[in-house]
């Protein structure tokens, strides 16, 4: 720790802000590269009806009136494990958390992902129709909906508790 605050101390801040916001700039392109081909904000969101692991009826629309996450993810994703924590607690404070999956080999690969996470949310089976509906091509990619069903925001890769919470503003 000694070290970073004597870094730090002979650091130019100038050029450590500048730095930053260069950082910053990047991050902000590769985001928003990655999201070109997403179902567009202010859209109507396309329909999501679909069967939980437990086998129950999910619709989308069910949730008119409440802004939701929807989050699609595979099994075997590695971004995907890493971002469940940040999704149960948005689950666990009340956020309506809807987490589809896609691309696994079998329904015993998302059961397994899903008690190895204790997710806290319902998950959904997805099916052939729901990636290209949503226009999904790589996990994880985070949705919300706003309260009249459109699309608010449209994220690919991992996205930090702080960032959902900001855009669920």
């Amino acid at each position: 720790m000694k070290r970073l605050v004597d870094w730090l101390k002979r650091r130019n801040w100038r050029s450590l802000l500048r730095e930053m916001a260069i950082l910053a700039a990047i991050l902000v392109a590769i985001g928003a590269w990655q999201g070109r081909n997403l179902v567009g904000s202010g859209g109507p969101a396309p329909a999501l009806a679909l069967h939980t692991l437990d086998g129950k009826p999910f619709d989308l629309a069910s949730l008119r009136g409440q802004k939701a996450v929807v989050a699609f993810w595979a099994p075997w994703c590695g971004v995907c494990k890493v971002e469940m924590p940040t999704l149960n607690a948005l689950a666990k404070d009340g956020v309506p958390v809807i987490g589809v999956a896609l691309s696994y080999p079998d329904v015993a690969s998302v059961e397994r992902f899903a008690s190895e996470h204790d997710l806290s949310f319902p998950v959904l089976l997805g099916d052939e129709r729901t990636g290209p509906a949503w226009k999904v091509d790589a996990y994880p990619t985070l949705y919300i909906v706003d309260e009249e069903g459109r699309i608010e925001h449209a994220v690919v890769g991992y996205t930090t508790g702080l960032g959902l919470r900001l855009r669920l503003l």
